[in-house]
């Protein structure tokens, strides 16, 4: 029998890349103090396993999503720098997304999203 190993490169939000987006998208300078975030894990109505997530960010009455700070139509993904980003995986922890704790938001949730 032959054992394969497969890692698996993880490309992490640091507090600069979500600020920097932010600021870009909302035309103004942003605090991550200042962010509410949401991690949304989508689970499709007809299967049981977590094919994705996307990030929700909310600074006073301003919402985006992680598609609209970080989506490359070229690439056909989330995309920081080039890198994709972690966020394109299956079930993923804070840890395997972000490069600082959460609590660096001025919230942080996580929701389930069936549908």
């Amino acid at each position: 029998m032959t054992t394969v190993t497969v890692t698996k490169k993880l490309n992490l939000l640091d507090v600069e890349d979500v600020r920097q987006a932010l600021s870009r998208r909302f035309g103004r300078e942003v605090g991550i103090w200042e962010v509410d975030c949401t991690l949304v894990r989508c689970i499709p109505p007809d299967r049981w396993d977590l094919p994705g997530a996307y990030l929700e960010f909310r600074v006073g009455d301003d919402l985006c999503d992680s598609n609209d700070l970080f989506w490359d139509d070229e690439l056909g993904g989330l995309f920081l720098e080039g890198k994709r980003l972690s966020l394109d995986g299956p079930v993923l922890t804070e840890d395997e997304i972000f490069n600082f704790g959460p609590k660096w938001f001025n919230s942080f949730d996580v929701r389930i999203e069936t549908g």
